[in-house]
C-alpha cells in the first residue's frame, strides 16, 4: 500500500508540475485543471489526516496557503484593471505567504538538528539577500507603477517581504543536516511555485511587461497540486519530525548559495543608481542588515571552528571510559614535570597503578561490570591523589598517579600507601560490593649531578618501589 501511493503521489506530482502550463487546460478559473488540482489537494489533505495522521495544523495551512493563493491568482485573471480587485486579490496573496511563513516556521523549528544556528543564520543571509535582490528588481519597480491607491503599494511590500522570508526558511530546510524525506522535497517544489507565481503576479503589475493570464494562475495550480502529492506520499507522516542526521551535509550547496546571496545583491546594487531617497534608504538599510548576518555567519563559523580543534585535541588526550588523561597526555604532563623540577630540590614521582585479576572480573560478570569497576577505582584514585597531581589512564587495568611536588623516596612512599589505602574498602558496583586490590609502582625523577641538562643530566625517572 505504501508503494502504490507513493507511486500515485510521484505520477500526481508530475502531472500537476506540466499540465497548468498548457493553454488550452488554463484558459481561466473554471477550467478542468483547477478542478483536478483542487481535488488532488483534498484528496491529499484526507489521506495525510487519516491514514498518514499528518498534524492537523499543517493540513490547515496547506489548505489556507493553496485556497487564499489559488484565490487570489483567479482575482489576477477575472478582475485586472478594479481598485477592489487588486485589494481583494492582494489580500489574499499575503494570506497565502503569512500561512507559507507559519507552516515554515513549524517544520524548520521540529526538523533542526545540532547545525540549528548555523543553519538558521545562512538562512537569513538567503533571505536578506533575495529581498535586495526582489526589491531592485521587481517591488521597487512596480511600486512606482501604481498611482493612487496606497493599499496595494502596502500589500505588494508586506507580500514580497514574506516572500523573502519564506525563501529564508526554505533555506533552511533544505540547508539543515536532517535528511530530506520525498514529501519534503515535494513540499519545497510546492513553496518554490508559490513564489515564482508572486513573481510573475509582481512582473505584470508593471507597465511595460504583460503576461499571459493562465501563466499567472498556472504556478498556483501546479503548486496546491504538488502539495497535495506530498500529503499523500506515506513519508509526510514524518514531516513535523526530527529527521535523521545526513551522511553527507550539504555544506558546498549551502557554501555557494550564501555566497552567491551576498555577491549578486552587490553586484546587482553597484550596477544601478537609487530612484528616489526612499529607495537609498531602503537599500542602505538592507545593505547594513546583510552585512551584520554575514559578519554573525562569519563569528559563529570562527567560534565553531575553535570549539571543534578543542574538542578534537581533548578527545585525543582524554580516557573515553573514566575522563582521564589518557597515556599520550600523561607522557606529555610527566616530562613538562621532570623539565620544571630542573634546578629545583623536587623530584616528581609517578605510581604505577594495576587492578588485580581484572581479566578474571571481565570474563566471569561481563564488560559491563569491568566498566564499572574501572570507573570506581577512577573516583578512588582522584579522591585519594593530592590536589596538585594528575590521574591517568594509559591502559586496559592501568592507572599513573603524577606528583610532581615530592621531594624525597618517603614522600612518594607515603604517596603510595594513601593510594593503596583507598582501593582496600569494597567497590560499590551496580552488580554489587566487590573486593578488588592493586599492584602500585613508584618511580621518582632523579638528577644526575655530574652532567649539565644539555649533556643529558636532566630529570630520569628511576624505579623506587
Amino acid at each position: 500500500m505504501r508503494k502504490v501511493l507513493a507511486s500515485f503521489a510521484w505520477f500526481l506530482a508530475a502531472a500537476g508540475a506540466v499540465l497548468p502550463w498548457f493553454p488550452a487546460l488554463s484558459t481561466d478559473a473554471r477550467t478542468p485543471t483547477v478542478t483536478v488540482a483542487g481535488s488532488v489537494l483534498v484528496l491529499g489533505c484526507a489521506v495525510g489526516l487519516l491514514f498518514h495522521r499528518v498534524q492537523g495544523s499543517i493540513i490547515g495551512a496547506v489548505v489556507v496557503t493553496a485556497g487564499a493563493a489559488a484565490g487570489g491568482a483567479s482575482l489576477v485573471i477575472d478582475t485586472p484593471g478594479t481598485d477592489g480587485g487588486r485589494i481583494v486579490r492582494d489580500s489574499l496573496l499575503l494570506a497565502a505567504h503569512a500561512a507559507l511563513c507559519v507552516t515554515l516556521f513549524a517544520i524548520t523549528r521540529r526538523r533542526l538538528r545540532t547545525d540549528g544556528r548555523a543553519v538558521l543564520v545562512d538562512g537569513a543571509v538567503v533571505g536578506l539577500g533575495s529581498w535586495v535582490v526582489l526589491w531592485v528588481v521587481l517591488l521597487r519597480p512596480a511600486l512606482s507603477g501604481v498611482q493612487g491607491l496606497p493599499a496595494v503599494t502596502t500589500l505588494r511590500g508586506i507580500t514580497l517581504t514574506l516572500l523573502a522570508v519564506a525563501l529564508f526558511l526554505l533555506a533552511t530546510v533544505v540547508f539543515s543536516d536532517a535528511q530530506p524525506t520525498p514529501a519534503v522535497w515535494l513540499a519545497s517544489a510546492a513553496v518554490v511555485l508559490v513564489l515564482a507565481g508572486e513573481i510573475l503576479y509582481v512582473v505584470d503589475a508593471r507597465e511595460t511587461v504583460t503576461i499571459e493570464p493562465h501563466l499567472l494562475l498556472a504556478p498556483f495550480l501546479a503548486s496546491a497540486t504538488i502539495a497535495g502529492a506530498s500529503l499523500l506520499h506515506p513519508s509526510s507522516r514524518v514531516l513535523m519530525s526530527p529527521a535523521r542526521r545526513r551522511a553527507a551535509p550539504p555544506l558546498m550547496t549551502r557554501l555557494v548559495t550564501t555566497t552567491a546571496s551576498m555577491v549578486v545583491p552587490v553586484i546587482l546594487l553597484s550596477a544601478t543608481d537609487p530612484a528616489s531617497p526612499n529607495d537609498r534608504v531602503v537599500r542602505t538599510v538592507s545593505v547594513v542588515v546583510l552585512a551584520a548576518a554575514v559578519m554573525a555567519r562569519v563569528v559563529q563559523a570562527v567560534r565553531a571552528n575553535a570549539r571543534t580543534q578543542a574538542d578534537l585535541v581533548r578527545n585525543a588526550q582524554t580516557d573515553q571510559l573514566t575522563g582521564l588523561p589518557n597515556r599520550n597526555a600523561m607522557l606529555g604532563l610527566i616530562e613538562e614535570a621532570t623539565e620544571d623540577a630542573w634546578g629545583t630540590t623536587r623530584q616528581p614521582t609517578v605510581l604505577f597503578i594495576d587492578v588485580d585479576r581484572f581479566k578474571n572480573i571481565n570474563d566471569s560478570l561481563g564488560h559491563s561490570a569491568g566498566d564499572d569497576v574501572l570507573l570506581e577505582v577512577a573516583r578512588r584514585l582522584v579522591a585519594a591523589a593530592p590536589a596538585h597531581s594528575r590521574v591517568g589512564r594509559i591502559s586496559g587495568d592501568e592507572f599513573v598517579v603524577l606528583d610532581p611536588t615530592t621531594e624525597s623516596a618517603t614522600q612518594a612512599v607515603v604517596l603510595a600507601e594513601e593510594i593503596l589505602d583507598s582501593l582496600r574498602e569494597p567497590l560499590a558496583v551496580r552488580q554489587g560490593d566487590m573486593f578488588v586490590s592493586a599492584s602500585i609502582g613508584v618511580a621518582m625523577a632523579v638528577r644526575s649531578l655530574s652532567l649539565t641538562a644539555d649533556q643529558g643530566g636532566g630529570p630520569q625517572l628511576h624505579r623506587v618501589l
